[in-house]
């Protein structure tokens, strides 16, 4: 599995690798690329995302949802809840 990702880092650019003779042939990821230093504030970014505290995440869910359908129409329904125009939201009838 590792082989394989490594194999595909290579492929991509992101590593440089060194093969050694022998039996098996053993190769030896090394060294990162130019394109794979570049890679890491993205990659920290990411890893400062993934700690983040999980309690906030809703409440980013929540504020980025807020900010995508904002422009979006208000209707209310006739059970009372309101709804934007949206497919992922559950309609419990027309609007009034």
């Amino acid at each position: 599995m590792l082989p394989d990702r490594l194999a595909r880092l290579d492929g991509a650019g992101v590593v440089e690798h060194d093969r050694r003779p022998g039996r098996p042939p053993r190769v030896r990821y090394d060294a990162l690329t130019l394109s794979g230093h570049r890679l890491g504030p993205v990659l920290r970014a990411l890893r400062n995302w993934g700690r983040r505290p999980r309690h906030k995440t809703a409440e980013l869910r929540a504020a980025a949802r807020q900010a995508l359908f904002a422009d979006r129409p208000t209707s209310r329904l006739t059970c009372g809840n309101a709804s934007r125009s949206h497919p992922h939201i559950p309609t419990c009838s027309r609007p009034e």
